[in-house]
């Protein structure tokens, strides 16, 4: 008896697998008449257009970043240059206090640069 009640409930699982394979495959038939080749083609055409924005978009970030880097080196360059000007600067005005204290100009020396400063 056992026998005959798996092979019944055998043969009722065959017949539902084979109603569900049908419906699915009337199911899949429909959505596909459903969508046609117009959808189709328009859902390809969107993804592709998709796919160029976002490489378009990585392209942008990706420049962006490295003129960021760039504008850094070049920020910190100039603070470098600034800093070496400064320091120039500060040498030079400390050897022109030298020279003043120990070469102080004479009288005649200055009147000499006052008229030439005025034509």
């Amino acid at each position: 008896m056992n026998v005959v009640n798996y092979r019944r409930d055998y043969e009722t699982h065959a017949k539902n697998l084979r109603k569900a394979r049908l419906s699915y495959t009337d199911e899949s038939e429909q959505r596909n008449e459903l969508l046609g080749n117009e959808h189709k083609n328009a859902l390809t055409s969107n993804s592709e257009r998709l796919e160029r924005s976002s490489k378009r978009l990585e392209d942008g970030y990706r420049m962006a970043m490295e003129t960021e880097e760039i504008g850094q080196n070049v920020l910190n360059n100039l603070a470098q240059d600034r800093e070496k000007i400064n320091n120039a600067r500060n040498r030079l005005n400390n050897v022109d206090g030298t020279l003043s204290q120990k070469f102080p100009p004479s009288k005649q020396h200055v009147q000499k640069s006052n008229t030439k400063q005025k034509p």
